[in-house]
């Protein structure tokens, strides 16, 4: 069977959150090499990056960030410890890093798109809106945003079945429940015909 491999963008601007999707992306990697990744690098065309002072955002440019990005995802890659194949394409574009992301996701028909968070929230995420955000409302496929895990590691009670006729031996014991579901809808009976 002849499948066409999944586009997934990663959105990457040097950040920690980008670092993070990297991470993400480099999970998914390594659950199906077929996978093709588009890094994204998107350039303010007034303020660059800051590789250096009175940056002129022209062709040259872009190609200075983009060794500069492949070099940064390969590092994070044999910091990972990533041992397999990647596909990936380093893309920079001029201009806001939603509008590119969605821009670059219709192109080649993403199955899926990466993005960090900055985890901004109140006045400053009114004030400079929310790319994430965005990309999740305007997004034709699915949008995953990666962001640290806070939630504290919990201890899980030991679930064990207990042998019929432990009631009397103790407190009033419930097992756990369990569920399974069957179908009842009506399957074809052999006499009907085929059209």
């Amino acid at each position: 069977m002849n499948k066409h491999p999944s586009q997934i963008i990663v959105a990457y601007d040097f950040s920690d959150s980008a670092e993070l999707a990297l991470r993400h992306a480099f999970d998914l990697a390594s659950e199906d090499d077929t996978r093709q990744f588009h890094f994204l690098v998107a350039l303010d065309p007034k303020k660059g990056i800051g590789l250096k002072k009175n940056e002129k955002i022209d062709f040259e440019y872009t190609q200075e960030v983009q060794e500069l990005a492949t070099k940064r995802i390969e590092n994070s890659l044999e910091e990972a410890g990533y041992g397999g194949d990647i596909t990936m394409l380093v893309h920079v574009r001029i201009g806001g890093p939603a509008e590119e992301v969605l821009s670059l996701a219709e192109e080649v028909g993403a199955n899926l798109v990466l993005v960090g968070s900055h985890g901004r929230t109140g006045v400053k995420r009114m004030l400079l809106g929310s790319v994430s955000e965005e990309i999740v409302r305007a997004a034709k496929c699915p949008v995953m945003v990666a962001r640290e895990r806070e939630y504290v590691d919990t201890k899980r009670s030991k679930i064990i079945d207990v042998p019929e006729g432990a009631e009397a031996r103790g407190p009033e014991y419930v097992p756990p429940h369990r569920f399974s579901y069957k179908s009842s809808a009506p399957t074809r009976s052999n006499a009907w015909a085929l059209y």
